[in-house]
């Protein structure tokens, strides 16, 4: 019975530099700001991508009113992994960050021409 409580329990989304565009899209992430708050990101442009460098990458969000900020290269881990110091999914969007998360696996699989 204790197992079963555990499965239930949803699972964290990771947040990659194959997803992040879909999740900021979809309005799942979020920023931390001071004082211990998590105000939640918005895309404000393109992604930019450079051709010289293909690790290099930009995204510009915006959040509140005033507040901006630009996702980079610099804000990943060595995983590949999105820093959860700064930024989450938010917590009550978990649900739809899945479901995001997978469409957007599902195309990257399609644009490969791969099948699954």
């Amino acid at each position: 019975m204790e197992n079963s409580r555990i499965c239930d329990k949803p699972q964290p989304v990771i947040v990659t530099r194959a997803n992040v565009d879909a999740l900021l899209d979809g309005g799942c992430l979020q920023a931390a700001m001071t004082g211990g708050r998590w105000w939640t990101i918005r895309r404000n442009g393109a992604t930019r991508k450079w051709k010289r460098d293909a690790r290099r990458i930009a995204i510009p969000h915006k959040m509140g009113m005033y507040g901006y900020g630009t996702i980079t290269e610099n804000d990943f881990d060595a995983s590949g992994h999105l820093m959860t110091s700064f930024y989450r999914v938010n917590p009550d969007m978990v649900d739809h960050a899945h479901d995001v998360a997978r469409r957007a696996a599902r195309e990257a699989i399609a644009r490969a021409g791969l099948t699954v």
